[in-house]
């Protein structure tokens, strides 16, 4: 198998950095493209041809997966405030309570404006710097070597990140005792381009004079999990809360126009999991598990695909309201995840047109209008009113 240090074609990248932090000469750098996608970049004057970048790219390797899953459940953490800070339903933060006892540290992404990198806490009360959903690409750093570390001194760690991130990480720990190691992993929707959100971020300091503190993706606030708004707040105080299928942003994501050309190709995409643990939101909860929905303040589907994440989960589940759900009903609903993505036969026109255009020319142009039958089924017969009906049907049984 090829990798981009290998064929030199951006779709054998996934931008994990292993290969960076494996160099001992510094040999390698990660370097932004046109669009906002990193890559790495070689300095021929300084590399010793020792092979040690190829080696760790899970790119160029087998990727090591678990089979079959251990354990699939749907629910929600009892613990009302994580639910309502959370992006679903509080799943991971009940994982880390139930791993993270003693002498441990976390690794995950975190925002700070509209940059996501990845983040080590030794202190469980720092976790919502980890809380919601991050539509960007989080810059590893030295998380990979810095987990080494920690493991090799005795540290139990709990990592998480998307597949290819977990993958990176493994390829990296190749020869080093995991027993201490817990891995998650969210269902991943592909990594859009930083350049659009950067565009995004210029057009706010056009028109509101301040640019951006907090871009939310998935803002929960006084609306249902499932309403999915994005929230931007700018460093003056202004507020932009946009509904979202009226978002541009969503609108232009998910119709696959500005993903990774990696993820448009994405070998993680499979029932067979790499990570100890699967996380993702439970879609589809209000038609297969209406029971699970409740107040509609989010709900988690947990995958254990290991032995050890079973374990791990047997105690987490303790400070969850849920049940086991069907592998096979739920998967339908995680399309991005699970089954391969179609890529938009208009992406190359797209990327052309983002080199040269400002955001409000991209949004005019490419912005995907919702139908009237699309809004009725979000607007008025959607999730919690079908609930409500399952619930009044049931009642009169």
């Amino acid at each position: 198998m090829n990798g981009y240090l290998v064929s030199g074609k951006e779709a054998d990248c996934v931008g994990c950095e292993a290969c960076v932090q494996v160099c001992n000469h510094h040999a390698i750098s990660m370097t932004e493209n046109a669009y906002g996608f990193i890559y790495p970049q070689i300095d021929q004057k300084k590399c010793v041809q020792c092979g040690l970048c190829h080696d760790v790219c899970p790119m160029e390797h087998e990727i090591v997966k678990h089979p079959t899953h251990q354990l699939s459940f749907g629910g929600y953490t009892k613990d009302k405030n994580v639910r309502q800070n959370s992006t679903s339903g509080g799943a991971f933060t009940a994982i880390c309570k139930a791993f993270c006892d003693e002498n441990y540290v976390i690794y995950g992404a975190a925002a700070k404006g509209i940059q996501v990198t990845h983040k080590r806490i030794s202190d469980i009360h720092d976790i919502e710097i980890f809380y919601s959903s991050k539509y960007a690409q989080s810059m590893i750093g030295n998380s990979y070597a810095d987990a080494k570390n920690d493991l090799r001194n005795g540290k139990k760690v709990l990592f998480s990140g998307t597949p290819c991130q977990v993958a990176g990480l493994y390829r990296y720990l190749k020869n080093t005792d995991q027993k201490n190691l817990l891995t998650v992993e969210v269902l991943c929707t592909g990594i859009p381009s930083a350049l659009f959100v950067k565009k995004y971020n210029e057009w706010c300091t056009s028109k509101y004079g301040s640019t951006i503190k907090i871009f939310n993706y998935r803002y929960t606030g006084k609306n249902k999990w499932d309403d999915q708004s994005t929230y931007t707040e700018l460093e003056n105080g202004k507020v932009i809360v946009t509904d979202r299928w009226f978002s541009k942003f969503y609108s232009i994501f998910l119709q696959r126009l500005m993903s990774r050309p990696a993820c448009n190709v994405c070998r993680f995409v499979s029932n067979e999991r790499v990570a100890d643990i699967t996380l993702s939101d439970l879609w589809g909860v209000d038609r297969e598990y209406p029971d699970l929905y409740d107040s509609g303040a989010g709900c988690s589907w947990v995958i254990c695909n290991s032995e050890k994440g079973r374990h791990v989960f047997e105690t987490a589940k303790k400070e969850m309201i849920g049940h086991e759900v069907d592998f096979e009903s739920m998967r339908k609903y995680q399309r991005p995840g699970m089954i391969q993505k179609t890529v938009h036969p208009q992406y190359e026109k797209f990327m052309e047109d983002l080199l040269v255009m400002d955001y409000q020319q991209l949004c005019k142009k490419w912005y995907k209008k919702p139908t009237l039958q699309l809004l009725y089924q979000k607007k008025v017969w959607n999730n919690r009113n079908r609930v409500r009906f399952w619930k009044l049907k049931n009642k009169f049984k």
